[in-house]
């Protein structure tokens, strides 16, 4: 666990977006500390958080994993927040914006705006039971009997 996930936890989605934009397990992927779905132009895509700023490019840190992947849109360097009142920036984050897999796009709306697990694809199961072999039987239960409250 990152100090940023400490502070600022783990977005909900970030979960199926990884199984959805990478082969690789997210502790697998390059100082990954979050992904969130945004909405831009009326259109969800994936904002990844990554401990890789522009002044890290380069250097050998692992970020064209990310923008060389075929759904990058975009890098925008640096981290904005506001924690306890107080906006900081931080250079040392950068942040990756993909689009989310045409196929897959129906899913990640409904289980993001209607938390209907059980009604998206069985494309999408597979893939993200696929990509969390360890998680299957949990995955399982999720697409059948939804989120547990």
């Amino acid at each position: 666990m990152t100090t940023y996930q400490l502070m600022f936890g783990v977005h909900p989605m970030a979960f199926f977006l990884m199984a959805l934009l990478f082969e690789d397990h997210p502790d697998d992927l390059p100082k990954l500390n979050d992904a969130k779905l945004i909405k831009e132009d009326g259109k969800y895509i994936v904002e990844l958080i990554s401990r890789i700023g522009k002044k890290d490019h380069g250097q050998g840190q692992g970020e064209e994993k990310y923008m060389n992947h075929p759904l990058f849109i975009r890098f925008k360097d640096a981290l904005h927040i506001v924690f306890k009142g107080h906006a900081l920036t931080d250079d040392n984050y950068g942040r990756y914006y993909f689009r989310i897999p045409e196929q897959f796009y129906e899913d990640i709306r409904m289980i993001y705006e209607e938390r209907k697990t059980t009604k998206t694809s069985s494309a999408f199961q597979k893939k993200v039971i696929d990509h969390y072999p360890r998680k299957h039987k949990e995955l399982i239960t999720l697409f059948t009997k939804g989120f547990m409250n």
